[in-house]
């Protein structure tokens, strides 16, 4: 399979836009830009270098653990989008995903158990909360926060 971009003359640009779907436009040229998007005007089209010639917008996106993040800044500024990121980045935890992958268990759990959705609701409040709960997270022991939020879900029903 080859990988990379792969060049074609501009007389098979009418043809290339046909047989495409998504038109992503990003070259140096501003006017070839301009021109590539307004030829595509009736497909999808992202042109990195003038947002209005754009109806579709493909954000900055990452994950952490299970967390997806999508950023963007109307064109306005890539460099402050990837200073955000590393902001967000540097906030999200190790234990904020081990928080997630606990309250996923827990809400299945609570699924089975538990019919009233305020009443599941007040309970993963109540695990948030737990300093039981928060010090095994914290320690990173994932499978014995769950264990222990089994027991007390079992002492519900």
């Amino acid at each position: 399979m080859n990988k990379g971009a792969v060049f074609y003359s501009d007389n098979a640009l009418d043809e290339l836009i046909k047989k495409c779907d998504l038109v992503v436009v990003a070259t140096d040229n501003m006017e070839l830009n301009r021109e590539i998007s307004l030829k595509a005007h009736d497909k999808l089209v992202n042109c990195a270098s003038d947002i209005s010639l754009s109806n579709v917008i493909v954000p900055s996106t990452f994950n952490i653990g299970s967390v997806t993040i999508s950023l963007y800044t109307n064109s306005k500024s890539p460099l402050m989008a990837k200073q955000l990121r590393k902001k967000i980045q540097s906030i999200i935890t190790e234990t904020d995903i081990l928080f997630i992958e606990l309250q996923e268990y827990v809400r299945y759990l609570l699924k089975k158990h538990v019919s009233s959705q305020d009443d599941r609701k007040e309970f993963m409040i109540h695990v948030n909360e737990d300093e039981i709960v928060q010090k095994l997270i914290e320690e990173g022991k994932l499978d014995e926060a769950k264990k222990y939020v089994k027991c007390l879900i079992e002492k519900i029903n």
